[in-house]
């Protein structure tokens, strides 16, 4: 039996090593990874910045279809959607980057009403 062992059978080779420390790194990084998200992902900074820069797609309850229609063929819609939005007095509803927009039209207005006011 001793003869058995000695010839080198059981000694393992590179696929049984391979498996073997897949299956262990496998292991460590079930456990880290959590464990290394709570303790850096847990930061209030990163979290903050998070809920800063993560925004959910906001669809809008009244849209007008004919808007998308016209831009899949290529052509120029005759409205837009923030033209309804002002219509039904939904401003509350825009998105951050709807507001700021709509906030520059309004001070390139001022900015052209004065314009013509000086000549």
């Amino acid at each position: 039996m001793a003869a058995f062992w000695e010839t080198g059978y059981n000694r393992p080779g590179k696929k049984r090593i391979f498996e073997k420390n897949f299956g262990l790194f496998f292991i460590y990084f079930g456990f880290l990874c959590p464990t290394l998200m709570t303790i850096f992902g847990s930061n209030p900074r990163l979290l903050l910045w998070f809920m800063d820069e993560y925004r959910p797609l906001e669809y809008p309850p009244r849209s007008d279809p004919t808007i998308i229609n016209e831009i899949m063929n290529d052509r120029i819609p005759e409205s837009s959607s923030i033209e309804a939005y002002e219509k039904e007095g939904l401003d509350a509803l825009y998105s951050k980057a709807l507001r700021s927009k709509k906030q520059q039209q309004q001070e390139q207005q001022l900015i052209n009403y004065h314009e013509d006011m000086e000549e």
